[in-house]
């Protein structure tokens, strides 16, 4: 079985609900049956295409490897929208960034990483890709990760006056297929730090709890499991006769 791992903050504000139990079953459904394929592909293959200047019909062939015709079909649309997105602002230039955590708890540091900085007339921009193609944060589990996201750009002096904004690459609000929607973290409503305190130890209760199940799971997996031994080949005993020829 998988073992738990802390999720992203985008996952983390996904998978935050007011029941504890929500949080923990949620977080076992992704440790057990996680999703069958990745979007990292394409967040690499935008950042080789605006960054590295790699032609886009170059990423294009790139996705023929991928065995799911609709993924590669898929793939290309979301890599054609970034392009078309950052052609408009034309950067004067990147800086990849360094992965960064935000501790929920003592043992618990949620990963946060941005897929690079850029600065446009003075002002430094930090895009956010949400590749999901339904189901993004509204509500609540929006301010939340915002909250946090810019919480964590704020302790880098450099980047605490940064401009944060979601890539919103879904389909929900798109019948015909994936639109780009950009959501600037400035218009998001901020949680006061009572709220976001509270979100946080309901979602530390329920990583306990997960992380609780899937060890006793572990445990009885281990306890059930059936080691084959092989049967004692025949005593040739069985076969002798108990009389001797005289």
């Amino acid at each position: 079985m998988s073992q738990l791992k802390p999720p992203s903050l985008q996952h983390l504000a996904r998978t935050w609900h007011a029941s504890p139990d929500k949080i923990r079953a949620h977080l076992v459904q992704m440790a057990t049956h996680g999703p069958t394929f990745s979007y990292a592909p394409v967040g690499n293959a935008i950042r080789d295409h605006i960054q590295m200047h790699v032609p886009i019909n170059t990423i294009e062939s790139s996705f023929n490897r991928l065995s799911r015709s609709n993924l590669r079909d898929d793939f290309r649309s979301i890599v054609k929208l970034a392009a078309k997105h950052f052609e408009k602002i034309d950067p004067d230039f990147y800086v990849d960034m360094a992965g960064q955590s935000y501790p929920v708890a003592r043992d618990i540091r949620i990963p946060f990483e941005t897929p690079f900085l850029y600065g446009k007339d003075g002002t430094l921009h930090v895009p956010w890709f949400c590749f999901w193609k339904s189901g993004a944060l509204r509500g609540e589990r929006l301010s939340l990760f915002v909250t946090l996201a810019r919480e964590v750009l704020s302790r880098n002096p450099d980047l605490k006056d940064a401009k944060f904004y979601i890539l919103d690459f879904g389909a929900s609000h798109a019948p015909k297929g994936r639109e780009l929607r950009i959501i600037q973290g400035e218009n998001v409503p901020q949680l006061v730090s009572q709220k976001k305190n509270a979100m946080l130890e309901q979602f530390v209760i329920g990583y306990r709890l997960a992380q609780n199940e899937i060890a006793n799971r572990r445990r009885t997996e281990t306890s059930t499991r059936i080691v084959r031994v092989e049967a004692p080949a025949p005593s040739n005993d069985l076969f002798r006769s108990d009389s001797q020829d005289g």
